[in-house]
């Protein structure tokens, strides 16, 4: 009837009114850092799993390399372990500049990054011609070149979300989302640069060591 006041439901006994959070923030309170922190654990086991079958291959052979067959060269290697390094404080001005909201700075640091990414990605191409073992060799050119091969499928898929998301802030068509989007490709990345430190010290220095 047009004389009783307007009612409006209230919550219910016992709930939460989330009407007031913000849509988009950062780290656990998101969905998405918990699907970044999935797609790692995933793809740590899947690591954790090729370097297990290396050192189990290795019971196989008198020697490892088995004879014949060179230790993966060091050089590219290295370097290219060293350019991930130094891409660190890079990305770590994306974190902040995204958790600061400050478009403009993500957008300058993302396109630093992504030289460094291209720059990984060349010598990744350098990196698997010294690994000194085709594929399809024997076991042990399997587990080297699957492992060395997962990892760059990694970097790949990084890449193409950092180019994604570095081309939205430059072209200045970012929204709120996209500043939380930034902030977990940087976590991302900071998996796929430890994991390589691993990688490096199984498939490049303990054939040199052991």
């Amino acid at each position: 009837m047009s004389g009783q006041p307007h009612l409006v439901p209230s919550a219910p006994r016992g709930g939460v009114d989330a009407s007031a959070l913000p849509e988009h923030g950062f780290g656990p309170s998101t969905p998405s850092w918990w699907g970044t922190i999935g797609f790692m654990v995933i793809e740590g086991f899947t690591l954790l799993i090729c370097i297990t079958a290396y050192f189990y291959l290795r019971r196989n052979f008198d020697s490892y390399p088995p004879h014949g067959f060179a230790p993966p060269g060091l050089l590219i290697s290295t370097i290219n372990l060293a350019v991930m390094l130094l891409s660190i404080p890079v990305a770590m001005r994306v974190h902040e500049a995204a958790h600061a909201k400050d478009a403009r700075r993500v957008a300058r640091a993302s396109a630093v990054l992504l030289g460094f990414g291209i720059i990984v990605l060349v010598l990744r191409v350098f990196e698997l011609n010294t690994l000194n073992v085709r594929w399809d060799s024997n076991a042990y050119g399997s587990a080297v070149w699957f492992t060395v091969g997962f990892h760059t499928l990694l970097l790949l898929i990084d890449f193409a979300e950092s180019l994604a998301i570095g081309l939205i802030f430059l072209l200045g068509k970012e929204e709120e989302k996209h500043f939380t989007d930034a902030a977990d490709d940087v976590q991302y990345w900071y998996f796929v640069v430890g994991a390589w430190i691993v990688l490096y010290a199984v498939i490049f220095l303990s054939p040199r060591l052991f």
